[in-house]
């Protein structure tokens, strides 16, 4: 990563405090020509306390040389607790939430069904992700710069 250039962005909409992600997953040389999403990404924040668990379903259509594929790709999310975090950034009382990937289906006649590596997430409150950790890769927060609100008199 270059400083200050992302190497990934994503688009997400956000209801009532709930995240869904409008992005597809990035499958290499697969070339998606359906992508339905349904569930919630990132829970509305009522949501965290230990045990609760959703998930963001991915149903996908694609193509990869001549062959042609269909899966559905879940991601579920699961708040293991609350614990104090440091990186770069600072210190933070942020939710440790664990995340599982799997994925069904078939391209032509080869199955894929498999789960992925599950990898661990840690969102502070105020702030969102600080620290993203798999077995292969770890994502910190490394600045963090609040704006402060305007003060208008009237």
């Amino acid at each position: 990563m270059t400083a200050g250039k992302p190497t990934e962005t994503g688009r997400y909409t956000c209801a009532g405090g709930t995240q869904l992600g409008l992005s597809p997953p990035n499958l290499g040389s697969i070339t998606l020509t359906r992508a339905v999403v349904s569930g919630v990404e990132i829970a509305a924040a009522p949501a965290w306390k230990p045990g609760a668990a959703w998930s963001l379903v991915w149903d996908l259509e694609g193509r990869q040389g001549l062959l042609r594929g269909k899966a559905t790709l879940t991601a579920r999310r699961q708040i293991m607790g609350r614990e104090k975090i440091t990186v770069s950034a600072g210190t933070f009382d942020a939710w440790k939430v664990r995340v599982g990937y799997r994925v069904a289906g078939k391209v032509g006649p080869i199955p894929l069904n498999r789960d992925m590596n599950d990898f661990e997430e840690w969102y502070a409150e105020g702030v969102g992700l600080v620290r993203s950790r798999s077995s292969y890769n770890t994502t910190e927060l490394l600045s963090l710069r609040k704006e402060r609100p305007s003060r208008k008199d009237n």
